[in-house]
């Protein structure tokens, strides 16, 4: 069994949603305002299983309060990287 890891970017209109920001998003095939979620699954020779999902969040994001509880965000964020 292998571990995998992957990103996905979701397309938003706007800046107001939780870790919105301009940058290259590849469902969009170029640069826009997006959100990104990373997930992690386990991958079997005849089975995958999902083991996490969460919305990345940017620098920008993490270290400004005031913005994360305008767009209704998180009053912590944990940052992983």
């Amino acid at each position: 069994m292998t571990h995998h890891e992957n990103d996905t970017g979701f397309s938003k209109q706007g800046t107001a949603s939780v870790g919105v920001k301009r940058k290259y998003c590849g469902a969009l095939g170029k640069t826009g305002n997006c959100q990104v979620g990373v997930s992690t699954a386990l991958i079997g020779p005849t089975l995958v299983s999902p083991t996490s999902c969460e919305l990345y969040v940017p620098t920008e994001w993490a270290g400004d309060l005031d913005l994360r509880d305008r767009a209704g965000g998180p009053p912590v964020v944990a940052r992983r990287c």
